[in-house]
């Protein structure tokens, strides 16, 4: 799935990422991604490349973190470069399987997202715990 731009400068771009994310479904996240997107995960020490290594973490973060969402704390359109834009700010991923195991954890993010065939799509995505 990839979602038409409705707005111009990107500003709702990190809300629709992590509406898809806490969807569940991996189709939908890898539609905000470009086929050679590049990817700095927040739970993973190694840099990503490409639209089935991102499946995979994907995949992975899922199956050993039940009932991921995310909620967006705070961002902004930091850069307008024509098509790109990079945006920046920080979220809260949580997840559990019911209230008394659920687990928060802050991270920050900067996306570089580039509007194609009105589209905007992830070009490189790094995303970082906040240090405690």
């Amino acid at each position: 799935m990839i979602l038409k731009s409705t707005d111009p400068y990107g500003f709702h771009f990190v809300n629709d990422w992590a509406a898809a994310v806490s969807s569940g479904n991996i189709e939908s996240v890898l539609g905000l991604y470009e086929p050679e997107a590049v990817l700095v995960p927040t739970f993973s020490e190694n840099p990503v490349r490409g639209s089935e290594v991102i499946k995979a973490y994907f995949e992975a973060l899922y199956e050993e973190r039940p009932n991921l969402a995310v909620d967006v704390l705070e961002g902004e359109v930091n850069q307008n470069l024509g098509d790109y834009r990079a945006l920046s700010g920080r979220y809260r991923f949580t997840w559990g399987t019911n209230l008394e195991d659920m687990v928060k954890v802050d991270a920050r993010y900067t996306f570089v997202i580039e509007t194609v065939d009105g589209a905007w799509l992830i070009k490189t995505h790094h995303s970082s715990q906040n240090p405690s």
